[in-house]
């Protein structure tokens, strides 16, 4: 990639996230970078989602608010208006880190061909406290992509070149949680991904998030998206690293719940 500011599109997906839209938006439209676009595709909000977007029409790129087939459809909806070299798509409840485009731009330099970046993501709570940091992979194997139930790539830190796009793409529809690890099982076997350790990308935990509210759906289509790329010999250990994970976050939630329950008891 020889431009010295070549454009970059990021395409937002959304569907009643009034409460976090505006912050996912503006996270794209104040990058300190020139050459962006900010591509939403609302799926008919009943919300507040039609006023922020109306506030800030005149500097999106694109956006719509219609009926659609579900997240993965919006989301390829929005690649299809897409002009960048560089695309990436934000989930409406998270956001960009100032400098993240920059920093992309830096990795894709000189670059030609399909090419992806991944980088780390800040993990925020509801109301935007820190957490934790999910950081890059120090190094992408296949194994990682095997291991990404319990060591997820932060798919809001994910970018790649639009001839990735023409070659990975576009997300499988039928899927609902994990057309991103999807996607990035079939990069992985186009290109190495580039790792950049910086953070760029905010993810909020919240209870209405899609993943959080369906831990069950989310660990099944994982475990049907990752058995699709797996030998006969691998199987059996990712089969094995599901149930451990399964059974943990399982009992997990038991005690959380107790300890709530404790927590309201009188004392004394």
């Amino acid at each position: 990639m020889h431009s010295p500011h070549p454009k970059v599109s990021v395409v937002i997906p959304s569907l009643n996230q009034g409460r976090y839209l505006e912050d996912a938006v503006l996270s794209v439209l104040d990058q300190e970078y020139p050459n962006k676009e900010c591509i939403v595709v609302d799926g008919g909000s009943t919300d507040n989602s039609l006023e922020i977007l109306s506030k800030y029409s005149e500097k999106l790129s694109y956006w719509v608010t219609e009926r659609d087939r579900g997240q993965a459809h919006a989301i390829n909806k929005g690649f299809k208006k897409a002009s960048g070299e560089i695309l990436s798509w934000l989930n409406s409840d998270d956001a960009l880190k100032a400098g993240a485009i920059e920093e992309v731009v830096c990795r894709l330099k000189g670059k030609t061909g399909p090419q992806w970046v991944i980088g780390s993501c800040e993990v925020r709570d509801d109301i935007r406290r820190h957490v934790f940091i999910q950081e890059s992979p120090s190094q992408f194997t296949r194994q990682t992509l095997l291991n990404s139930l319990e060591h997820w790539i932060p798919q809001q830190s994910v970018f790649w070149t639009s001839s990735m796009w023409n070659e990975a793409g576009p997300l499988d529809e039928s899927l609902h949680f994990t057309m991103d690890v999807r996607l990035w099982c079939t990069m992985f076997q186009i290109q190495q991904p580039i790792l950049t350790q910086k953070t760029i990308a905010m993810y909020r935990q919240h209870s209405d998030a899609k993943s959080i509210r369906h831990p069950d759906e989310v660990e099944k289509e994982w475990l049907q998206t990752v058995l699709a790329i797996a030998t006969r010999k691998e199987a059996p250990s990712i089969k094995r690293t599901f149930k451990r994970l399964r059974l943990n976050r399982r009992i997990g939630a038991i005690s959380g719940g107790i300890k709530n329950w404790l927590q309201l008891l009188p004392r004394g």
